[in-house]
């Protein structure tokens, strides 16, 4: 599946040119709701040509006629996640299938639409898995309502092969006598742990794991969840310099879990850490409120963020704030998109971005206004 990195986002969020089309759509993953993706991205290429219709944009014109033809791409639609992000900018197209599920929505303006995919990699809701048995390494991506696996040719295959596992399990059984119940050991059944020589091996095994990591989390410093028989965590933490390298290990045999089973058992163990992330953070604004060193008031807000004085944005989840920002750097607000419109919570979540500030999202009852920030510095 594609990986969406914070280099990704500062791409996009930088962008800035007449005609910038941003296309989201939910997509489905298995059963007979998988042919309502196509139908989905048909319409919503039908209604960005409406959008198009009377701007002077032949580049972006010709790039829809491009997007028409993936309708016809049998095996990609095939493998979809839980929401797909197209942008267009007339030279290039970029797409991402991405862990969440979002709003269909359909963006024409001077700035890419980017804040569905911000909470993919602010400090709020994003997460990966490890998973490693004796067969095989996966590598997943999540976030709050969904998960997907990730290339994995970068990291080791397989335990078997580089350890020789059968040779150390015959070996194990001629000596104990005991059957098949030391080879269940390996798979979480219980059992001693390895004897010192295999602790080495397997320690060198998952510092090639290690070494591989970075080309997946470089740009991240999201939560990392190890999945895998209990002896293994102990040694895999040892040898592990990720940052976010949760405490907490997804106990047992991972082969056999799906994407969405491997999901249920991560977001147990994160929701409770992402909450009190996000409380930390409002209890953060309320003391910065009392210091003259936070705003809800929206003009304000986005005046901040342009100059850089940003450091945390909130904002309410779902939520748009349609309308226009004149010459003069006024802003004019409307209750539905007039033409021309941008959604101006987006515009500030880029400046904000764009000035290396942190966005986080709450649902609408915990913030008494659309947006409010924690400033870096008074006015």
């Amino acid at each position: 599946m594609d990986e969406f990195t914070r280099d990704d986002l500062h791409k996009l969020s930088t962008q800035q040119d007449a005609h910038l089309l941003s296309l989201y759509l939910p997509t489905e993953t298995a059963g007979p709701q998988v042919r309502q993706n196509r139908i989905r991205f048909k319409n919503a290429v039908d209604e960005a040509e409406q959008l198009l219709h009377t701007r002077n944009a032949p580049a972006l014109q010709q790039q829809l006629e491009e997007l028409r033809n993936w309708e016809a791409d049998d095996d990609w639609w095939q493998h979809q996640s839980q929401g797909l992000a197209v942008f267009c900018d007339g030279e290039q197209i970029r797409r991402w299938r991405i862990p969440q599920e979002v709003d269909q929505i359909c963006h024409l303006g001077e700035r890419f639409h980017v804040a569905p995919l911000c909470q993919l990699l602010q400090n709020d809701g994003k997460f990966y898995v490890i998973a490693v048995s004796q067969n095989k390494v996966r590598l997943f991506s999540g976030a709050k309502t969904g998960m997907q696996e990730l290339d994995s040719s970068s990291l080791p295959h397989d335990l078997e092969s580089a350890l020789n596992i059968d040779e150390y399990v015959s070996s194990l059984q001629h000596h104990s006598g005991s059957g098949a119940g030391d080879h269940a050991m390996f798979h979480g059944h219980g059992g001693s742990d390895p004897d010192v020589r295999k602790k080495d091996e397997i320690r060198q095994y998952f510092q090639h794991i290690n070494r591989s990591l970075p080309r997946y989390l470089s740009e991240t410093d999201a939560p990392l969840v190890f999945a895998g028989v209990d002896f293994l965590f102990p040694i895999f933490r040892e040898t592990c310099e990720y940052d976010g390298l949760h405490d907490e290990p997804i106990k047992g045999n991972p082969d056999e879990l799906s994407a969405s089973e491997v999901h249920e058992k991560a977001w147990r163990m994160m929701e409770p850490v992402f909450s009190e992330k996000r409380q930390q953070v409002l209890e953060r604004y309320g003391d910065s409120l009392s210091k003259n060193l936070a705003s809800d008031d929206f003009e304000t807000v986005y005046q901040a963020a342009q100059f850089g004085r940003v450091d945390t944005l909130l904002l309410q989840q779902g939520v748009h704030l349609w309308g226009q920002i004149d010459e003069g750097g006024e802003l004019h607000t409307h209750d539905s998109p007039q033409e021309a419109d941008a959604d101006l919570l987006n515009a500030a979540l880029v400046e904000t971005l764009r000035h290396s500030g942190k966005v986080f999202f709450y649902n609408p009852d915990a913030l008494s206004n659309t947006a409010a920030a924690i400033m870096r510095y008074e006015a």
